[in-house]
């Protein structure tokens, strides 16, 4: 990276690192409610077994109490949707995060970039005003000394003048 772009780019941590931070302070939050989200689905996966058996004891089938069809009914029907939409949605809230970073990154390097692009445009017209002004001095010099080397043939001709006349 051009060293005048990188030292742009640092100075530009100042307005765009909070930024960053805030998305950053943003993932464990994620974290965390996804742990809590699958805690919560596995507390009612062991809560609707409880109840199944418990049904079952009530119906009569109090010695076997397990009733795989309407555990593997409430599995498939209930636990593994939720846990596949807990799944889905953590995905996605760590993919905006990122995305989020992402274009904080974008931003801070279009600014960089517009920046130098500024100053590269203001040495650019100073280089060029500069030359203006030294071709300006060449000019004004080589009027100078034309009209010294005028002034100095008009002398020599008045002085060989005088001097045919005398």
């Amino acid at each position: 990276m051009d060293p005048r772009l990188q030292a742009i780019y640092n100075e530009l941590n100042a307005v765009y690192d909070p930024q960053r931070q805030a998305v950053e302070r943003q993932r464990p939050l994620v974290d965390q409610e996804y742990q809590t989200g699958r805690t919560a689905l596995e507390q009612a996966k062991t809560n609707a077994f409880t109840d199944i058996s418990n049904q079952s004891n009530r119906s009569g089938m109090f010695f076997s109490g397990f009733r795989p069809e309407e555990q593997a009914r409430y599995t498939g029907t209930k636990y593994l949707p939720a846990v596949a939409n807990l799944e889905q949605g953590y995905a996605q809230k760590k993919l905006s995060l990122e995305d989020q970073l992402n274009r904080i990154k974008l931003a801070q390097d279009s600014s960089a970039r517009s920046i130098l692009q500024k100053q590269i445009e203001e040495e650019n017209r100073a280089r060029e005003a500069e030359l203006k002004r030294q071709q300006d001095l060449q000019i004004a010099r080589m009027r100078i000394s034309a009209s010294n080397a005028r002034s100095a043939a008009s002398n020599a001709r008045s002085a060989a003048a005088n001097q045919g006349k005398g």
